[in-house]
């Protein structure tokens, strides 16, 4: 055993002094012995990393919603701006429920329609004759007092009243509807507007009837 240790303690002595040796000779890169070169600085001291790249991004992104949740909330739309056309509306003007082309189609066809359900054309006496969805009544929007008589009493008893004029941008059929409302008392759940009016109708094929009312 002690054969074995002192070979290798003279050979690990003479390994040192030979790389001392060689330091003291080097004119660069040379090792300072009195240098302590494991000194690390204070954490306290020491500046945060900084961030960079798509970590820089995110942060930027988090600091954002950060700020946006921290936001009231948007206060939710009142009663008065609130309109109850339903969402197949064309018309943004349009306060009544709006009635489709298949749904006008079903109406025409209920066993009810001519009595619990009512129609009305409001564009003028010519443009009614010409042709009008088939059991309409007319009542003509720029002269109501002259046309209404006759077809209020079918309006007043009616579960459904539909309005409808040339369709498209036209709103005879809004107007006519809002006077039944205010100025006659029809309720206003009861009040309905086929927007797509005579247009849409006759585009798809149906039927129309001419002439006056009897």
């Amino acid at each position: 055993m002690k054969t074995t240790i002192l070979p290798a303690i003279l050979i690990v002595a003479l390994g040192m002094a030979l790389g001392l040796r060689y330091n003291d000779l080097r004119t660069d890169r040379r090792i300072d012995l009195g240098r302590n070169y494991f000194v690390v600085s204070p954490r306290s001291e020491m500046a945060p990393p900084s961030i960079t790249g798509e970590a820089a991004e995110r942060d930027d992104r988090d600091s954002f919603d950060t700020r946006r949740s921290e936001r009231p909330p948007a206060d939710p739309p009142s009663t008065a701006q609130a309109n109850d056309n339903g969402a197949d509306s064309l018309l943004p003007n349009n306060p009544f429920k709006a009635v489709s082309l298949t749904q006008m189609a079903d109406y025409v066809r209920d066993s009810s329609y001519g009595s619990a359900i009512v129609v009305i054309d409001a564009r003028d006496a010519q443009h009614y004759a010409e042709g009008h969805i088939p059991g309409a009544f007319h009542v003509d929007n720029y002269n109501i007092e002259k046309t209404i008589d006759a077809v209020l009493p079918y309006i007043m008893a009616a579960d459904v009243v539909i309005a409808y004029c040339n369709g498209g941008d036209c709103e005879d059929s809004i107007f006519l509807a809002s006077h039944l409302n205010a100025a006659l008392g029809v309720p206003h759940e009861k009040l309905h507007v086929f927007e797509g009016g005579i247009k849409a109708w006759t585009a798809e094929g149906y039927d129309v009837e001419t002439g006056g009312m009897p």
